[in-house]
């Protein structure tokens, strides 16, 4: 990706910006700041949402004796 069009939208970073490499003029690898990327953000929530039912289904068959606590 070039320098200039690392992406900086809204994501799962909370203003916070993470390192990327990009090319920069000369075509060398640098790295470069990002705030995020539409698309990670989505990717992100979603995996949270799987990971979140995951936790409430194992806590369920804990409370009905199906599974130990380590579950």
């Amino acid at each position: 990706m070039e320098l200039d069009k690392v992406p900086q939208d809204d994501s799962i970073l909370e203003g916070r910006r993470r390192a990327c490499y990009a090319r920069d003029s000369d075509g060398r690898y640098v790295i470069a700041p990002s705030r995020g990327w539409t698309v990670e953000a989505i990717v992100n929530r979603q995996a949270q949402s799987d990971v979140e039912a995951r936790v409430t289904a194992a806590l369920h068959a804990v409370r009905a004796g199906r599974a130990s606590a380590l579950a």
